[in-house]
């Protein structure tokens, strides 16, 4: 993590009626990792895919700009998370930390060590961007998870965090592996040729790609129409004004990254943001990802037949931002053949002279 360096924090809590000491230490892998592996044993992931921390634990504690975290109750892993800052989240604006891959020993679940995690993860980051703070550039926590996470939604109200507009991950991670597993293209696993409209077929010719240089005015036109949280694949963009940093950034060409416009009757109705390869060894998705912000639902299906016929992209999901919502997936023929997956993002802005969480 940019400007980081490693924090010790102590914390008590009260388990089954007695106090028990954690220490709130950084990841050491070749020290941790057995244990790891076996906290994460049957964990539900927010993408409901196969368990992935164990595969990247090591290429996080190598990222100078991930900080992986465990949580220990003597020698023992009771938690580990993982802080990842981007090099395009510093800009003018802020620095923007997302807050991923929380996992809790199973014999202390519901006993109040994510909510301690979070506040320890408050501390870490207020100590290592005070400065930033003091220079009046803000600085913002950001988790994903799955929006019938009851757990995590309490946790995040009780801190002050708040919540943002519910995303969709379609489909779901499942029938993406099952369709690779079978080396079959998603569109025909799912037999969905059959639910493609006319008019998604012709709307999957009127996307164009663009620059970076267009982006920000894209973005600005489609927020005017009703979208209101646009942020490409998850949270990898703090803003539209460094949105083009999503082209720009050393991994674009690799992971063949493009943004693409949809303009219908002279007017913007939606954009994308692709990447049609993920090579980070810190990102435990490995299938291509889209990024779609559109405003109606014939645009949405615009997308599939898009990405699977002029990107030829045989296995990939799209995440869909608001404006579209469950109601509009259920209303399609085409998008309803698969499930989707909703999730939601919470944010913590620190503000000047915070020192810890309490």
């Amino acid at each position: 993590m940019s400007s980081y360096s490693p924090h010790f924090i102590s914390l008590t809590l009260i388990i089954e009626g007695k106090d028990k000491t954690f220490l709130f230490r950084p990841y050491d892998h070749e020290i941790h990792y057995g244990q790891l592996k076996s906290i994460c044993k049957n964990v539900r992931t927010v993408l409901r895919e196969a368990e992935f921390v164990p595969q990247i634990a090591q290429a996080l504690s190598k990222d100078v700009l991930c900080a992986p975290y465990v949580l220990c109750d003597a020698s023992n892993v009771a938690a580990f998370v993982n802080l990842r800052l981007r090099k395009h989240h510093e800009n003018g604006n802020g620095v923007l930390i997302s807050c991923d891959c929380l996992r809790v020993r199973e014999d202390l679940h519901a006993k109040g060590v994510g909510f301690a995690i979070s506040k320890a993860v408050m501390r870490v980051v207020n100590a290592t961007f005070w400065h930033h703070q003091a220079e009046r550039r803000k600085v913002s926590l950001l988790a994903v998870t799955d929006i019938n996470n009851t757990a995590m939604g309490h946790i995040a109200r009780k801190l002050g965090w708040s919540s943002h507009e519910v995303m969709h991950l379609w489909p779901t991670p499942a029938m993406v592996w099952d369709a690779k597993h079978r080396n079959i293209p998603l569109l025909d696993a799912l037999h969905m040729s059959q639910f493609i409209t006319a008019e998604a077929s012709a709307l999957f010719k009127q996307w164009v790609k663009i620059t970076s240089d267009e982006i920000l005015s894209t973005m600005q036109i489609l927020r005017q129409r009703g979208a209101s949280y646009q942020r490409p694949l998850y949270f990898d963009v703090e803003s539209a004004e460094c949105a083009g940093a999503f082209l720009n950034h050393d991994l674009a060409t690799e992971e063949l990254r493009s943004v693409w416009r949809l303009d219908r009757d002279g007017e913007v109705r939606g954009l994308l943001f692709v990447r049609a390869r993920i090579i980070e060894k810190t990102q435990p998705c490995k299938h291509s990802l889209i990024s779609a912000c559109v405003i109606d639902v014939e645009g949405a299906e615009s997308c599939v037949f898009f990405a699977a016929t002029r990107l030829h992209l045989s296995f990939f999901h799209i995440v869909f931002d608001d404006p579209i919502r469950s109601e509009h997936l259920s209303r399609s023929r085409l998008l309803s053949q698969a499930p989707s997956e909703p999730f939601v993002i919470y944010r913590y802005d620190l503000t000047s002279g915070e020192c810890s969480a309490s």
